[in-house]
């Protein structure tokens, strides 16, 4: 069966615990998390190296039976230090999870192939595989350039994160999916946009809360999920700027049943 999963960015900033909570009551079998803030400076509550937070998820997913998926880290950035990593590959561990997400900015080739393939080493003692998110506005910007990472990294266990909207808007299609190692996509998120950025948002606002309910844009996400492999997790990443006041609840409730709903009349049936 495949699990539906709820991506924490659909809901606003919320603690990692209360995702858990809505996803389970939406009807979600699994969630994304955030661990830390994007950067070490960020103000943003730390899970990874928190015992109490770390016991609090590891008792609230047994309880209501939502696993979660992946995790989601520091940006990858030219001060960034492998040891900046560790309590988070820990914590991952601890919470059950193999997956962490990556993404980078700034780094200069050379040296984000040695850094990924020390992380990915580190994440290997653990059973802990990197999903690299490829984003327009980030230091990885295409499939293509993702794809060059893994192969220069060479490690099994650095793959690929596929998000329907970075893909749509770093000029992809869903057949270059064909041109990558299909046991390298580790999960995909799913969601809707318009045909272009809407005027007055820029691409990193649009990506983080400007997305739609699937049906209600342009993307090509059907034929994405033909190019998918077969039994790749979904999570469903949906901020809608409309409904941006709606409760976590209610927005988590929404992305279900449109969800759903949609894939449902593609004959997809699983959650």
């Amino acid at each position: 069966m495949r699990d539906y999963t709820l991506g924490f960015l659909s809901l606003g900033a919320i603690p990692a615990v209360n995702v858990l909570e809505v996803a389970a009551k939406a009807g979600f079998s699994a969630a994304g998390i955030r661990l830390t803030g994007r950067s070490k400076n960020d103000a943003e509550p730390t899970i990874a190296g928190n015992p109490t937070a770390i016991k609090e998820l590891q008792d609230t997913s047994k309880q209501l039976g939502v696993r979660i998926s992946n995790v989601t880290t520091y940006h990858i950035r030219p001060e960034s230090r492998i040891e900046d990593y560790l309590p988070v590959l820990e914590a991952t561990a601890e919470l059950g999870c193999d997956k962490i997400v990556a993404a980078s900015y700034d780094v200069a080739d050379d040296v984000l192939v040695d850094f990924f393939s020390e992380y990915a080493d580190r994440a290997n003692q653990f059973g802990i595989r990197i999903a690299i998110e490829f984003q327009p506005y980030s230091g990885i910007k295409t499939l293509g350039q993702a794809d060059r990472i893994v192969k220069l990294a060479g490690r099994q266990n650095v793959g690929f994160l596929i998000d329907a909207f970075h893909l749509a808007r770093s000029g992809g299609v869903p057949k270059d999916l064909s041109s990558i190692d299909p046991d390298r996509i580790y999960f995909a998120q799913i969601c809707d946009a318009s045909i272009n950025t809407p005027e007055g948002m820029d691409l990193i606002t649009e990506a983080r809360s400007g997305r739609l309910y699937l049906g209600d844009g342009a993307l090509p996400v059907e034929g994405l999920l033909k190019h998918l492999p077969d039994n790749v997790e979904l999570e469903f990443e949906i901020p809608v700027v409309s409904d941006k006041d709606l409760s976590p609840e209610k927005k988590a409730q929404i992305i279900f049943d449109r969800t759903s709903g949609y894939l449902a009349g593609l004959g997809h049936v699983d959650k």
